[in-house]
Protein backbone atom coordinates (compact mmCIF):
# COMPACT_ATOMS: atom_id res chain seq x y z
CA UNK A 1 0.00 0.00 0.00
CA UNK A 2 2.58 2.33 -0.44
CA UNK A 3 2.04 6.18 -2.06
CA UNK A 4 -1.56 6.10 0.22
CA UNK A 5 -1.61 8.97 3.17
CA UNK A 6 -1.42 7.46 6.80
CA UNK A 7 -4.96 8.19 7.18
CA UNK A 8 -5.76 5.59 4.56
CA UNK A 9 -3.32 2.88 6.16
CA UNK A 10 -5.30 3.17 9.66
CA UNK A 11 -8.27 3.07 7.63
CA UNK A 12 -7.48 0.00 6.18
CA UNK A 13 -5.73 -1.68 8.84
CA UNK A 14 -8.85 -0.98 11.04
CA UNK A 15 -11.42 -2.32 8.53
CA UNK A 16 -9.20 -5.97 8.31
CA UNK A 17 -8.36 -5.68 11.97
CA UNK A 18 -12.02 -5.28 12.33
CA UNK A 19 -12.77 -8.39 9.86
CA UNK A 20 -10.23 -10.58 12.26
CA UNK A 21 -12.11 -9.44 15.04
CA UNK A 22 -15.80 -10.07 14.04
CA UNK A 23 -15.74 -12.75 11.65
CA UNK A 24 -12.41 -14.70 11.80
CA UNK A 25 -12.33 -15.02 15.89
CA UNK A 26 -15.40 -15.94 17.03
CA UNK A 27 -15.07 -18.90 14.39
CA UNK A 28 -11.97 -20.00 15.59
CA UNK A 29 -13.17 -19.86 19.21
CA UNK A 30 -16.49 -21.97 18.05
CA UNK A 31 -14.10 -24.52 16.45
CA UNK A 32 -12.05 -24.63 19.27
CA UNK A 33 -14.74 -25.19 21.69
CA UNK A 34 -14.83 -21.60 23.42
CA UNK A 35 -18.47 -21.41 25.13
CA UNK A 36 -18.22 -17.42 26.11
CA UNK A 37 -21.02 -15.75 25.15
CA UNK A 38 -21.33 -13.50 21.94
CA UNK A 39 -22.23 -10.32 24.47
CA UNK A 40 -18.77 -11.03 26.00
CA UNK A 41 -16.63 -10.50 22.80
CA UNK A 42 -15.35 -7.07 22.08
CA UNK A 43 -16.81 -6.51 19.33
CA UNK A 44 -20.21 -6.18 20.44
CA UNK A 45 -19.79 -3.49 21.86
CA UNK A 46 -21.51 -0.65 19.87
CA UNK A 47 -18.57 2.14 19.21
CA UNK A 48 -19.74 5.41 18.26
CA UNK A 49 -16.58 7.47 16.75
CA UNK A 50 -15.98 11.29 17.17
CA UNK A 51 -13.99 13.06 14.35
CA UNK A 52 -12.15 16.08 15.75
CA UNK A 53 -9.98 17.97 13.15
CA UNK A 54 -6.76 20.53 13.08
CA UNK A 55 -9.67 23.14 13.47
CA UNK A 56 -10.88 21.98 16.12
CA UNK A 57 -7.28 22.42 18.13
CA UNK A 58 -5.89 25.22 19.91
CA UNK A 59 -2.33 26.39 19.49
CA UNK A 60 -1.80 24.92 22.84
CA UNK A 61 -2.63 21.43 21.68
CA UNK A 62 -6.36 21.64 23.46
CA UNK A 63 -9.69 21.01 22.00
CA UNK A 64 -11.10 24.22 21.24
CA UNK A 65 -15.47 25.00 22.22
CA UNK A 66 -16.51 23.64 19.41
CA UNK A 67 -14.15 20.62 19.18
CA UNK A 68 -15.46 19.81 22.87
CA UNK A 69 -19.15 20.22 21.50
CA UNK A 70 -18.50 17.76 18.97
CA UNK A 71 -17.70 15.24 21.91
CA UNK A 72 -20.36 16.45 24.05
CA UNK A 73 -22.65 15.66 20.87
CA UNK A 74 -21.80 11.84 21.07
CA UNK A 75 -21.23 12.11 25.04
CA UNK A 76 -24.46 9.28 25.32
CA UNK A 77 -23.01 7.05 23.61
CA UNK A 78 -22.02 3.89 25.61
CA UNK A 79 -18.91 3.52 23.99
CA UNK A 80 -17.02 6.44 22.53
CA UNK A 81 -13.71 6.83 20.28
CA UNK A 82 -12.18 10.18 19.70
CA UNK A 83 -10.10 10.49 16.63
CA UNK A 84 -7.67 12.98 15.96
CA UNK A 85 -7.32 13.79 12.30
CA UNK A 86 -4.27 15.64 11.43
CA UNK A 87 -4.81 17.80 14.38
CA UNK A 88 -1.48 18.84 16.77
CA UNK A 89 -3.49 17.67 19.65
CA UNK A 90 -1.44 17.67 23.10
CA UNK A 91 -1.64 16.56 26.52
CA UNK A 92 -4.19 19.24 27.39
CA UNK A 93 -6.69 17.91 25.27
CA UNK A 94 -6.48 14.30 27.24
CA UNK A 95 -7.52 16.65 30.62
CA UNK A 96 -10.41 17.76 28.81
CA UNK A 97 -11.48 14.42 27.22
CA UNK A 98 -11.60 12.84 30.94
CA UNK A 99 -14.48 14.36 31.93
CA UNK A 100 -16.26 12.52 29.62
CA UNK A 101 -16.78 8.73 30.98
CA UNK A 102 -18.05 7.25 27.61
CA UNK A 103 -14.56 7.95 26.27
CA UNK A 104 -12.92 4.40 26.11
CA UNK A 105 -10.44 5.47 23.10
CA UNK A 106 -8.72 8.06 21.77
CA UNK A 107 -6.90 7.61 18.24
CA UNK A 108 -4.11 10.82 18.11
CA UNK A 109 -1.47 9.46 16.13
CA UNK A 110 1.31 11.50 15.08
CA UNK A 111 0.21 13.92 17.91
CA UNK A 112 2.16 15.91 20.70
CA UNK A 113 0.63 13.41 23.38
CA UNK A 114 3.50 12.03 25.36
CA UNK A 115 3.42 9.14 27.59
CA UNK A 116 3.20 11.55 30.35
CA UNK A 117 0.35 12.75 28.96
CA UNK A 118 -1.10 9.42 28.85
CA UNK A 119 0.31 8.58 32.16
CA UNK A 120 -1.88 11.59 34.09
CA UNK A 121 -4.79 10.54 31.86
CA UNK A 122 -4.98 7.24 33.11
CA UNK A 123 -4.69 7.66 36.96
CA UNK A 124 -8.20 9.37 36.71
CA UNK A 125 -9.28 7.57 33.85
CA UNK A 126 -7.45 3.89 34.04
CA UNK A 127 -10.16 2.47 31.18
CA UNK A 128 -9.40 4.80 28.31
CA UNK A 129 -7.22 3.54 25.71
CA UNK A 130 -4.67 6.05 23.57
CA UNK A 131 -2.77 5.16 20.63
CA UNK A 132 -0.78 7.80 20.06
Amino acid sequence: MTGNSPTVNRFVHAVVCGILICCIAPLAAGLSGCKKAAETHPAAVPTTAVEIAAADIKPDGSITPAGLAKVQAKSDASHLTVAFLRAPVGDAALTQLAQFPNVKRIEAYGSKITAAGVEKLKQTSPAISVGY
